[in-house]
């Protein structure tokens, strides 16, 4: 199970991250941050397959991540360090994918230059970023086909 270690003004702890899990200075997170600049509601973490996805929630001062502004979802990696105000949250994953010889599956197997066509970026948007949006777009879809393919089995009263 992929981990945060918290660090902020009440110590340091660990969090499993099991499902999904909102995160903020509010009482009525799953995770609540003892930290000045992180927003009531800040960000939410979820698992999806071996992948954990973070996205900030529109907080007033941002979600840093190995100190560049989160934008939009992203992967976590293993050793990534997640700044929240005050707080930080190092994520330390089930099983380290960094050091893997072959790329997960679904990334292009090409390098990145090649793989990804520019003409599909948004403004903002670096390739790397373009890759994980896309990702995230798969898997949505498929998430989508499994409802509908459960829906035709499971009647609802």
């Amino acid at each position: 199970m992929s981990k945060l270690f918290v660090r902020d003004r009440s110590g340091i702890r660990q969090v499993r991250i099991d499902r999904l899990m909102t995160i903020g200075r509010g009482p009525s997170n799953d995770l609540v941050l003892a930290a000045s600049y992180a927003s009531r509601r800040h960000a939410w973490v979820w698992c999806q397959g071996d992948d954990v996805i973070l996205e900030d929630l529109g907080s007033t001062y941002g979600t840093l991540v190995n100190g560049e502004r989160l934008r939009e979802p992203r992967f976590l990696r293993h050793n990534d360090v997640v700044q929240m105000g005050e707080a930080q949250l190092t994520f330390v994953a089930e099983q380290d994918l960094s050091t893997a010889k072959t790329p997960p599956q679904g990334l292009p197997q090409l390098p990145l230059e090649q793989a990804v066509s520019y003409t599909h970026l948004r403004a903002h948007e670096t390739p790397e970023h373009l890759v994980c949006r896309l990702l995230l777009e798969k898997k949505k879809i498929q998430n989508i086909k499994s409802s509908i393919t459960l829906s035709k089995y499971v009647h609802f009263s």
